[in-house]
This record gives C-alpha cells, structure tokens and sequence, in this order.
C-alpha cells in the first residue's frame, strides 16, 4: 500500500494517499496572459468590457457597410467566397510521403450520431453566420450547448456579434469567464443581460473543465488577431473609414446629387428684338392686355420646335430687319446653345481611385467584384482569365479564415469522441481551364 505523497510531473498528477485521491497540478501549465484593464477602471453595470468608446463600435462598423455601395456587397461576396458549397465532414483514408491527407466524404448513415448532429444543429446556417461576422467585425461567437450528462455537445448557434460583450477579465486568469448578450447595446437595463460562461480555448484541459463545469451553454471565444487588441479585435476594412476615403468615396455622389437637385437646367437662350412683337401684331401697343399670351403662344411654338425627336435636326430660319435710317441691319430671333460648364464626367477619377482604396482595405481583389478602374487595361484582355486565377488565389489565401471558423467543430469533434480521423472542410468548385476539358473541378479546404 502506498503511503506517502507520489508525484508525476510528466502527467501533472499527484497522489494523496490520506485521502485516496488524484490531483491535477494543472495552474502552472496555463499560458501566460496579460491582464487588460479597462482605462477608466470601469465598465457598464461593473463587468462588461464596452466594444468601443461608447460600447457602440459594431453598430457603427454595421452602419458604415451598409451606407456604402462597395463595402457591404464585397463582404457578402468574401461569405460566400469562404462558404462555398458549405461544410462536409470527411475521413482520412490515407497520407501521401509529402505529408498530405488523402480524404472521403463521410457517408451519410456511416456515423449516424454525426448525421443527427449536423441535423439538428442546422451545420450550414452556423458556418453562413459565423462567416458574416467575422468578415464584418472579425469576432464571432459561437455558442456550444451540452446534453442533460454533459457527455456531448449537442448543438452550435451564432450569437449575433452586435449583441455579444466580453466580460472584464478575471485577474487571475487574464481572460474573460463570461460572455453578456444584449439586443439593445448601447442602451440596457441588467434585466434584458443574458450571461454565458465561455471556454478558454488556451487551457489545455479545457475539455475536463467543460465535463466537469455547472453551466450548460458555452461561447467559444473566437477572432483574427490584430496588433494591441486583447477584448476585441479590429477590422482590418474599418482603415477605409480612418484614412477618410470612405468620406471621398461617400462624398462624391452626395455632391452630384446636390447638384442635379440644385443646379438651373437651361439648354437655350432665345433673343427676340422688342421691334418683332410690333412687327407681329400691328396692334401691339394699343392691345396690351394681350401681350403676354402673345408672347407665351409665340414662346410655346418655339418649345415645340426646339424640343422632340421629330424635331431633331431641323433648321432654324431667322429674317433680319434693315434700318435705312441707321444704315445697318437691325437683330432679328437668335438661339444660343447653353455651355455646361458642369460635365458629367467630373470626379470620375477621384471615385474610381476612392473605390480602389476600399478593396485595398477589403482585401479583395478588384476583378472579383467587376471592377476595373478606367475601364481598360484588364488582364487576359477581358476573357475571365483574370477573374479565374484571381478567385483561385483568394481561396488559396484563405485557409486561416476558415481554421477559424472551423475549430469549434474539431472542439466538438473531440469532446464528442468522434475518430479522431474526422475532419471538417469546405468544399468549393475550382474555376479550371478550358483547355481543361472542364470549366470546373471539385476542391477540398
């Protein structure tokens, strides 16, 4: 019988024979992180860390997007790029000598546990909201819920991002230990506040802590890193806003709007000499109630040969009058075409340029979107070649966006005691050659 104190630090165990119990010396195996205090040393209702100066910041990142004609349809376009044809479990039937997993897709009835899960946790709808907040605000929140013995996850949700702030980090741990959802940020009561305990992702018992835990949903903690940002991380598209030419971009059809609203629509200046109206009615003078029809009926026969696609192209005719008097010939009707000064391609240039800077931010490359500054100089001469090897070089660039938004399913996978050959992956149609003898072929992510 053993009696005194063993411990394994290979293992992290010790065993305490008074009490006949194992301990896990797991404190010291944790990584290290900093603590992150709030500036101001405080935060809403005392533990929720503000997402922004006025706890706002997504709603105004959302607003931003969707007042923008090239900011919200290019990030729906980078969802459905990083979507594809959705998530597929498959297994690994082999690895090739350079280290490559050679895949099937799992079938359908081959792990029915699987099937049910993917089922009931609608697995497509996860992947769709998970994506749009990351390319949005770059931090998603996934929730995790456990069955009633917490021998398995049962389901995955998306929390809306707008709705989810982080709790104030707990000074022991560095890290948030809860998640607060509201619909109403800014602007709450506590009563409307739900809370959800989240996972440390780092923890390397993470999956003892949740089996072992008292709550039943979870939020992953899930982002991007950007430089300098422990609670939320930073846009990298939001640079568009701060270099200000989302302000050209959103400038420009404002001011022509404004001015086709404002500006005086003249096209002609019509000159008619005061003797004419004499000449034309003899009683000119002594009939002046009825001057101004007069002129209104000889103005509306001019309007209606000035204007109207039968009209086009017709001559103008004018009779000039000769004073002996003054031995010179006097003015007669005269038409003059009005110069617009205010062109119609003005800061075309300054948009295109304006527009360009947002798919920098983006990261998208401009044939993606069917943009072409200047409208030449495409590459391939316009044939698609330069969409076909820019989409697939995009997906390629991809694989730490969909790391991300796939790893709490390997989480699941193994808390779940799934075969460890399982994996998830997106699946998407690689734009091929024609010379290929197929515009398409499958590809696995």
């Amino acid at each position: 019988m053993v009696d005194t104190i063993l411990h394994d630090e290979t293992a992290d165990l010790v065993y305490l024979p008074g009490v006949k119990a194992v301990g896990m010396t797991d404190r010291n195996k944790q990584p290290t992180r900093p603590v992150v205090k709030d500036p101001e040393n405080e935060a809403i209702l005392g533990k929720i860390q503000p997402w922004g100066e006025d706890n706002d910041f997504p709603q105004q990142l959302a607003e931003l997007g969707s007042n923008s004609t090239i900011i919200g349809p290019t990030l729906e376009k980078k969802v459905n790029f990083l979507y594809g044809k959705g998530v597929k479990p498959f297994v690994v039937t082999d690895i090739d000598d350079a280290g490559n997993e050679k895949l099937r897709a799992l079938k359908s009835g081959e792990i029915q546990e699987i099937d049910d899960f993917i089922l009931r946790t609608n697995l497509q709808r996860y992947i769709l909201e998970a994506a749009n907040d990351f390319y949005w605000f770059l931090n998603p929140f996934p929730e995790l819920i456990l069955s009633k013995n917490r021998k398995k996850i049962k389901q995955i949700v998306a929390q809306e991002a707008t709705y989810c702030r982080w709790g104030i980090m707990d000074e022991r741990e560095g890290r948030s230990k809860y998640c607060y959802i509201n619909a109403n940020w800014p602007d709450t009561e506590e009563k409307y506040i739900k809370k959800v305990a989240t996972i440390d992702p780092y923890a390397y018992d993470r999956f003892e802590q949740l089996r072992h835990g008292n709550e039943w949903k979870y939020i992953y903690p899930l982002s991007y890193p950007s430089p300098g940002k422990s609670y939320y991380q930073l846009v990298p598209w939001y640079a568009a806003s701060m270099s200000g030419w989302l302000d050209v971009a959103q400038a420009i059809p404002k001011w022509k709007k404004a001015l086709m609203a404002n500006q005086i629509s003249i096209k002609y200046i019509i000159k008619v000499p005061a003797y004419w109206w004499e000449w034309k009615y003899p009683d000119w003078n002594e009939k002046k109630n009825l001057q101004k029809k007069r002129k209104e009926t000889e103005y509306k026969k001019v309007e209606t040969f000035l204007t109207g696609e039968e009209n086009a192209g017709k001559p103008f005719m004018t009779t000039f009058k000769y004073s002996h008097q003054m031995q010179k010939e006097l003015p007669g009707w005269s038409i003059e075409a009005v110069d617009n000064k205010m062109k119609d391609g003005m800061y075309i240039e300054d948009s295109q340029e304006a527009s360009a800077h947002l798919l920098y931010a983006l990261g998208v490359d401009p044939t993606l979107v069917g943009f072409s500054p200047g409208g030449k100089n495409r590459s391939g001469g316009g044939s698609g070649s330069d969409k076909r090897v820019a989409y697939n070089m995009y997906i390629e660039t991809i694989e730490p966006h969909r790391d991300i938004i796939l790893e709490p399913l390997r989480f699941i996978s193994q808390y779940n005691g799934w075969p460890s050959e399982l994996r998830w992956k997106f699946t998407y149609s690689q734009i091929a050659t024609l010379q290929g003898g197929q515009e398409t072929t499958q590809n696995v992510q």
